[in-house]
């Protein structure tokens, strides 16, 4: 009885290596794995443009050229207490432009007339009538002005005793030329959208340590199967073993 005790545990401890080595036969590990990342952004914009045909065609145009008007100068005695009085007719084209300078040595009047005909008041100082322009009691002037149509208007001064400088200061007349004339003929304003989509994809590999880890079921079921396959053969022996004994 003794013996078969032994020979039983023989055999169990033949059997415990196995048992104990077979769960690190089912241990598993993970392999890389890759990330993907997408980026993605869409650009929207408007655009406008303006477009402008030109034609041309020849004719007459108006300009400017100096207009010739040699400085002066003149004075008149007055009675005292009265007034003088002094003309000068300027004979212009329609658009010719007047830019004269006065200078009084005594206070003087100044009146722009399309006529000669005058009315003078009692003292002669003063003019009747609707003049274009007039300056009173004036030592310095400047005159500006642009002829509407053609004809011969007068300057005309008053005043007591005194000396009148004219000067002129850049008068000019109209001038007509052929010329060649450019204009724009129609405009076209153009109006469209775009967008764009931009796509930035990234891909990562990540090399991962291996992680081992045991798979209970199909280790417990090895080691049930391996230690079938020991008692299979094993006990056998031991009952051969135990029957030769006996004999």
């Amino acid at each position: 009885m003794a013996l078969q005790r032994s020979v039983l545990l023989g055999a169990l401890l033949l059997i415990v290596p196995f048992v104990t080595v077979l769960p690190f036969s089912g241990l598993i590990s993970l392999g890389t794995r890759s990330l993907v990342t997408t980026n993605q952004k869409t650009i929207t914009y408007n655009q406008t443009s303006e477009e402008t045909y030109f034609a041309s065609t020849s004719g007459l145009t108006t300009g400017q050229s100096p207009l010739n008007l040699a400085p002066r100068g003149f004075g008149f005695v007055a009675p005292v207490g009265k007034c003088a009085h002094f003309s000068v007719p300027v004979t212009v084209t329609s658009g010719t432009t007047l830019n004269l300078a006065m200078t009084s040595t005594n206070p003087a009047n100044f009146y722009l007339l399309p006529t000669y005909t005058i009315q003078a008041s009692p003292d002669g100082c003063g003019i009747s009538g609707d003049p274009i322009l007039s300056e009173t009691n004036f030592t310095a002037y400047q005159l500006h002005w642009t002829a509407p149509e053609n004809n011969t208007y007068y300057l005309i001064f008053t005043g007591p005793s005194t000396i009148i400088i004219l000067m002129n200061d850049g008068s000019t007349k109209p001038v007509q030329e052929m010329a060649n004339i450019t204009y724009a003929s129609t405009t076209e304003t153009i109006s469209w959208a775009a967008s764009s989509t931009i796509t930035n994809t990234y891909t990562t590999t990540t090399a991962v340590t291996p992680n081992f880890y045991v798979d209970n079921a199909s280790t417990h079921t090895m080691a049930i199967e391996v230690a079938i396959l020991i008692l299979t053969f094993t006990i056998p022996i031991i009952g051969i073993v135990i029957h030769r004994r006996r004999n």
